[in-house]
């Protein structure tokens, strides 16, 4: 009797504890299976910003190249560029230099950038998010320096202007490339002077023709009115040339502020998504 009941209480006995490691396998399987779900879950996550990051930036290189395509024919290509442009073409000759270094960062950023994540090159996507971070960095100091130093850099614009209009305007250099940008400045603005035609009165440029402002200051330079002499509102424009640029400047501040924003967005989104594929990664 006690030798049976020893036999069925051994066997509930090995009954539980096979049910226990049953249940323990079935939570084991049932955490496997939640893993590989999250682990592919993950997998498409980075897959997307993958590719995401090889097009944004492939983007960027071929936007890149074109900008430096298109410094180097304002630079070297003047007879087509003046001939396409016209008469205001000379105060764009000097944006090339811009254009071509700008259009280099661009296609370095964009190269690193969709190279480095196609590839997965964990150093090309570090060397990227670097020069993203730094330049980021910079644009952030550049527009705290702008917001703090506002009125100091609007009075140096303003002296360094003006200064422009009454003593390099037909002065050394007097018809080089001074006398080439004002002009064209003021025919494409519509203006004359730096804050009106009164700025080239006993300048520079009066001294040395005794008129009181130049024909790129007429309304029409053809007409006999435009004779440096009369001063009339129907024969030039009177107002300056820095009021009406920044009157320009704020009718396209939403046009400004959408391409900061774009380029903004961009450096935040390759930051984050390099600093994610590069954790994947390592």
């Amino acid at each position: 009797m006690r030798r049976d009941i020893y036999t069925v209480l051994q066997d509930k006995c090995e009954r539980g504890e096979q049910l226990r490691i049953g249940n323990r396998v079935l939570r084991l399987i049932r955490r496997m299976e939640g893993n590989d779900a999250g682990g592919s879950r993950l997998g498409s996550i980075y897959f997307c910003l993958k590719y995401l990051m090889i097009f944004v930036n492939a983007i960027i290189f071929i936007c890149g190249s074109i900008l430096i395509g298109m410094g180097l024919w304002i630079k070297y290509g003047t007879e087509s560029f003046v001939r396409t442009i016209g008469s205001h073409s000379a105060c764009f000759l000097h944006v090339s230099l811009f254009c071509v270094a700008a259009g280099i960062v661009m296609v370095v950023l964009g190269f690193l950038g969709s190279y480095g994540a196609y590839w997965e090159k964990r150093v090309l996507l570090l060397i990227f998010l670097l020069i993203m971070l730094t330049l980021f960095i910079c644009e952030v100091a550049a527009a705290v320096l702008v917001l703090a130093f506002a009125d100091l850099a609007e009075s140096i614009v303003k002296d360094k202007g003006l200064q422009s209009i009454r003593k390099n305007y037909y002065g050394s250099n007097g018809h080089g490339l001074v006398v080439e940008s004002w002009d064209s400045i003021m025919k494409k603005f519509a203006c004359c002077g730096f804050f009106g035609y009164e700025d080239f009165i006993n300048s520079t440029f009066s001294v040395k023709t005794g008129l009181k402002y130049p024909k790129a200051c007429c309304r029409d330079p053809k007409k006999s009115d435009c004779n440096g002499i009369t001063t009339t509102e129907q024969v030039i424009n009177k107002k300056g040339c820095f009021p009406t640029i920044l009157e320009a400047v704020k009718k396209n501040s939403m046009a400004l502020g959408i391409a900061a924003a774009v380029i903004t967005g961009w450096e935040l989104f390759s930051i984050i998504v390099s600093v994610a594929l590069i954790a994947k990664l390592g």
